[in-house]
């Protein structure tokens, strides 16, 4: 990497529905208030342009190629990259639902490997709260 400066990372874990999107579009808004400029990561993101790109309509899970799952972690691992070696982007939030332990160990890797300090940002709540 190119870029000495140490950038943020937050991982935001947690089931659909628990308020990942929410915390992420205000933290992200506060951020740009005090000046700071932070990039989003999120896999379902990446998912929908896939999808639009390859079957031109919109992303359903039905449709979905499985298959494609490892092209979506290329590009979350090329955007990671990209935005550490940015001079514009103070941090980045990696928006994923229930990352796994081995998920998170190779996230943490990637991004301490790319000059970031990480926390993650847990959202606690049972399905029953996240279906209501």
């Amino acid at each position: 990497m190119c870029n000495n400066k140490t950038k943020r990372a937050i991982l935001t874990v947690g089931i659909s529905c628990s308020g990942k999107t929410t915390w992420t579009n205000e933290f992200v808004h506060k951020a740009t208030q005090r000046g700071e400029s932070w990039a989003v990561v999120c896999r379902d993101d990446i998912r929908e342009q896939m999808h639009i790109e390859r079957k031109n309509q919109p992303f359903q899970w039905a449709t979905w190629n499985w298959k494609w799952e490892k092209f979506v972690t290329l590009k979350q691992t090329e955007m990671i990259q990209r935005y550490a070696v940015d001079p514009t982007i103070d941090g980045v939030i990696i928006s994923d639902t229930n990352l796994s332990l081995s998920t998170k160990q190779r996230l943490n890797q990637l991004l301490q490997s790319n000059n970031f300090t990480v926390d993650e940002k847990v959202f606690s709540i049972s399905f029953f709260e996240a279906c209501q």
